[in-house]
């Protein structure tokens, strides 16, 4: 049985939504579960910045950057977890604080300062 990529997406999006409510649901009814709060955050960003990506065709480039840093905010919830997992709490927000930073920086030189020529050629 074929399955198109389309349906593929909306799998990892559900399962990426499901899991981080899971994880979170696990840290409230469960003690000692360390970061499994911020892991489930992560995955619920995860997933809501793939739908986000899904829906860049319909909507436009605006929504792209959001589910970008959406994504990236994601990834920053999952880093200060294993922080706290593993029991290290030294320069987690200036961390997060730097790379957000840092990509927006990145995406507003790249994209509006010098932005590519051939990135123009789909529209």
């Amino acid at each position: 049985m074929p399955v198109d990529i389309s349906t593929l997406v909306l799998v990892t999006i559900a399962t990426a939504i499901g899991l981080g409510v899971m994880c979170i649901l696990l840290a409230r009814f469960q003690a000692g579960m360390r970061g499994m709060r911020h892991w489930g955050m992560g995955l619920i960003g995860l997933g809501v910045g793939y739908a986000l990506i899904y829906l860049y065709p319909r909507v436009g480039a605006p929504l792209l950057y959001v589910a970008w840093i959406c994504m990236l905010v994601s990834m920053l919830a999952m880093y200060r977890a294993l922080l706290r997992i593993y029991g290290g709490h030294q320069h987690r927000t200036l961390f997060g604080i730097v790379v957000l930073g840092a990509a927006v920086t990145a995406w507003l030189v790249f994209g509006v300062v010098a932005p590519n020529p051939l990135r123009h050629m789909d529209e």
